[in-house]
């Protein structure tokens, strides 16, 4: 009889296995899976160092993880008021906790528990996959789900975004048993107990309540919508009133989740959400599809890449121009196999839907937030391979109808996927080797800079700096975190409130370091840089005139810490951006944007494109700076930058607007309003250039007027601040506030005037209270530190610059004054009530 080389369905599915689970791991075909999850594990071990790739998100992970295992909740002691407001989702830190009862030191420990993580996402991704893909195909795909540089660096870094994939998975694992077995409600609690589990691992989680909503509404499972939808709502609607309900209503947080998802970030306040929503799907969706070209395969080539370490060499180069030109049938082939696993998954499997409209709502929301970030890919990149592996067994069995043809489609497909595999084998050798240096010296820069301050400095000493993860290390010293785009006023006012004794700035290519126009325009502060760990710098904070604050003095510096700790390189480069603030204050924006645009073309760095844009602004190219704030947008983790340049983007409108405007009043408005911005801001000049064109278009404008007297006394200019206050009076005899500036200026010359001390403090006093009546809080602060330097229990002053910060909302340092206002005088009802209150939030 004829025997067919035809294979049975039998034979087909030979490799793989019925139920995935326990009877799987006695197979053969599980032992590779052990050494592919060996081998990912020795990667992430040799990978392994203290640095961390997303601050400050790791940090507060490791912060709130071990305030959990004290037993003080969610608690982020590191900066000087405690923040129990918890802007990332909690139950990575939850899982974390148990660490701080072992280790002291929980930064290494919390980063092998991710990477155990990672390695049960490996075994779990095997599992799921084997159901359809065969144990074979399987295997594929979780060696290339091990070879991945996204999976190897979110596994050894302190960052949920592993864990929470993991139970996405065993979210859609149980969702299968749950199609398998109807009858059996306990899928349903299980699949429950992991949906609410996986909307507290990351903020995005909700998705996957949304797809399971769907999916339930589309198959008509209604009783088990009713239990999936409650009981994780119910724990959701419990965390969102103790979060943003009561935290974030009595702290007031400057990042929350719904402020940044209903900001406007991409269009002006004034404009439709619906308009801002569009402007960010459109600038995400560019920014994504470049990523998603090399996803699976090569998603650290040709695109912006993580600098968890050091990664570069011959090989990497080149790899880079090998895919130049074969990153397109690579696209072709990870794109084909994914379009047509979906195809093939939608026939096989009745929880494909539901994967589909996770997906479509995952994906929803990351167009629709702000910031865009290869990691938000992530879970799209581990489904993709599922369907690529799903696809790639389909067509294998379609265009493999005899065993010789098959076994040769599958030497083939061996030697392929060996191919395609080869970039991100090249990645995982360079990740390797760019670490041994971390690994000989086990000390991360940042820990450096921490220990370092900690021993140079007492206890109360503040720190100011945009790097979270630097609080682990100060040995209890506060840690003020800020945007290092801050305005210089904002950039004095901290440095004074805090009594900041140092500054942490990361150093850019080409040296210029984070806050350098500040430190450039600051009149205020003698900054000086006595310590350098790699490309962290510390600069030490001292304040020009005697005394610091009320509370304390500065910290004391070594006095054999060199002093020339800065490249030459890094002070040339700091000379020229120098040189080129200077020129754009002097009223020569071309002169700044050729170097600026020189120091751009050395480093590519946002920060000096930013500059690049107000020199445009500044010099009116305006369509020009218009497209430069639209590229800032495009930056990795573009948060500040999107925020500024879309800032910058209403200015140069407003400006524009003003040129266009046919009424004096409304264009002398315009240039007003924009020029308290600049001068905000720190470009004093122009905001001066500005204040001018506001006065010639309507010389009598009041707000100009009152502007100008204020940015006179800011500048020490007292002749000229009652030049522009005799023309407000001349104006406007009967403003409001034309008697509070007329005691003001009196004040102000009776201090001048006095000749004992008592007297001038009597007049300072004065002064003070009427810069608190006119509203200007920052010059009631100063006013209120030079009466407070010649008599440092004066009451009256006590009392305004406790008000003053109250205003402010800093609540630290009113803390300090009112205890000290308290101590002197203990009968002062409204600084114990307001002492009370504040207290609560310490």
């Amino acid at each position: 009889m004829h025997q067919s080389n035809e294979p049975t369905l039998e034979e087909k599915r030979d490799d793989s296995p019925s139920i995935p689970g326990v009877p799987l791991l006695r197979r053969f075909s599980t032992v590779p899976l052990w050494l592919i999850c060996a081998g990912f594990l020795a990667i992430g071990v040799l990978g392994l160092n203290e640095k961390m790739m997303y601050s400050p998100d790791s940090a507060r992970y490791v912060l709130w993880a071990k305030s959990l295992a004290s037993f003080d909740g969610f608690t982020n002691s590191s900066g000087p008021e405690p923040v129990r407001y918890v802007v990332h989702a909690p139950f990575y830190p939850i899982m974390l906790a148990p660490l701080g009862w072992l280790f002291s030191d929980i930064v290494i420990p919390a980063k092998v528990l991710t990477l155990m993580c990672g390695v049960a996402l490996l075994i779990l991704f095997f599992l799921w996959t084997a159901k359809r893909g065969g144990s074979g195909g399987a295997l594929i795909g979780t060696l290339f789900l091990a070879l991945n540089p996204l999976t190897i660096l979110f596994a050894d870094h302190v960052l949920s975004d592993i864990p929470f994939i993991a139970f996405v998975l065993v979210f859609f694992m149980l969702a299968e048993k749950m199609a398998e077995h109807p009858d059996e409600d306990r899928w349903a609690w299980w699949l429950v107990a992991v949906l609410t589990v996986g909307i507290f691992m990351r903020e995005i989680g909700l998705t996957l309540l949304m797809g399971a909503i769907a999916y339930l509404v589309l198959t008509k499972q209604y009783r088990r919508l009713l239990l999936v939808f409650t009981i994780p709502m119910l724990f959701y609607l419990l965390w969102y009133f103790r979060n943003e309900v009561y935290y974030g209503g009595l702290e007031n947080p400057p990042i929350r989740n719904m402020k940044l998802l209903m900001g406007h970030y991409f269009t002006a306040d004034g404009d439709s959400i619906l308009r801002e929503f569009l402007g960010r799907i459109e600038a995400n969706a560019a920014v994504y599809l470049d990523w998603a070209r090399g996803l699976i395969l090569f998603p650290q080539f040709l695109s912006q890449s993580y600098s968890a370490v050091s990664i570069s060499g011959p090989l990497m180069e080149a790899m880079n121009r090998v895919l130049q030109v074969a990153q397109y049938p690579l696209i072709v082939l990870q794109y084909g196999l994914f379009g047509w696993g979906v195809f093939a998954g939608w026939r096989q499997n009745k929880t494909t839907p539901l994967i589909l409209l996770f997906s479509f709502f995952y994906m929803t929301v990351v167009l629709l937030y702000p910031i865009n970030d290869l990691r938000f890919l992530v879970p799209m990149m581990v489904l993709m391979i599922h369907f690529c592996i799903l696809g790639g067994r389909d067509l294998s069995q379609r265009l493999s109808t005899r065993v010789q043809r098959r076994r040769l489609a599958l030497a083939f497909a061996a030697v392929i996927l060996f191919l395609v595999a080869i970039p991100n084998v090249v990645w995982a050798y360079g990740y390797v080797e760019g670490n041994k240096g971390y690994r000989h010296d086990s000390n991360d820069p940042s820990r450096q800079v921490g220990e370092w301050i900690a021993k140079h400095s007492d206890r109360s000493t503040t720190v100011l700096s945009r790097w979270g993860e630097i609080a682990l290390w100060l040995d209890g010293r506060k840690l003020v975190l800020t945007d290092h785009l801050l305005s210089l006023t904002l950039f004095d006012s901290y440095l004074r409130d805090y009594n900041i004794g140092y500054i942490v700035t990361f150093v850019s290519e080409p040296g210029i370091r984070e806050y350098e126009f500040q430190m450039l325009q600051t009149k205020r502060y003698s900054l000086t840089t006595v310590y350098r760990a790699a490309r962290l710098e510390v600069i030490q904070v001292r304040k020009l005139s005697e005394a610091r604050s009320v509370w304390g003095s500065g910290p004391s510096v070594d006095p054999e810490v060199a002093q020339d700790l800065v490249p030459p390189k890094d002070q040339d480069a700091r000379k020229f951006f120098a040189k080129g603030v200077q020129e754009l204050e002097a009223g020569r924006p071309a002169e700044a944007l050729h170097i600026f645009s020189a120091l751009l073309e050395t480093s590519g760095s946002g920060y000096i494109g930013l500059f690049c844009g107000i020199s445009l602004e500044i010099g009116g190219q305006y369509k020009a700076a218009l497209q430069l704030y639209r590229q800032l947008r495009q930056q990795l983790q573009a948060g500040a930058f999107i925020i500024h340049a879309q800032s910058h983007a209403v200015l140069v409108k407003n400006l524009e607007k003003a040129e266009s405007e046919s009424s004096p009043a409304e264009r002398a408005g315009i240039y007003q309003r924009v020029s308290s911005v600049f001068w905000d801001l720190g470009f004093r000049e122009f905001s001066l250039q500005l204040l001018g064109r506001s006065l010639k278009e309507y010389q009598t404008f009041a707000p100009s007027l009152i502007f100008g007297m204020y940015y006179s006394l800011q500048r020490g200019d007292t002749v000229r601040a009652k030049q522009f206050f005799g023309r407000l009076k001349s104006a406007s005899p009967t403003h409001a506030i034309i008697s509070t500036i007329q005691t003001v200026f009196e004040a102000m010359d009776s201090a001048r005037a006095a000749k004992t001390v008592p007297q001038r403090i009597t007049y300072q006093l004065r002064l003070a209270k009427g810069y608190a009546q006119l509203g200007l809080v920052d010059a009631t602060i100063d006013e209120s530190f030079s009466i407070l330097e010649r008599d440092s229990v004066n009451v009256g002053a006590l009392q305004l610059l406790a008000e003053a910060y109250d205003i402010k909302d800093r609540v630290s340092p009113a803390v300090h004054v009112l205890e000290k206002l308290t101590r002197i005088k203990p009968d002062d009802s409204v600084a114990i009530e307001k002492l009370q209150r504040l207290k609560k939030r310490m």
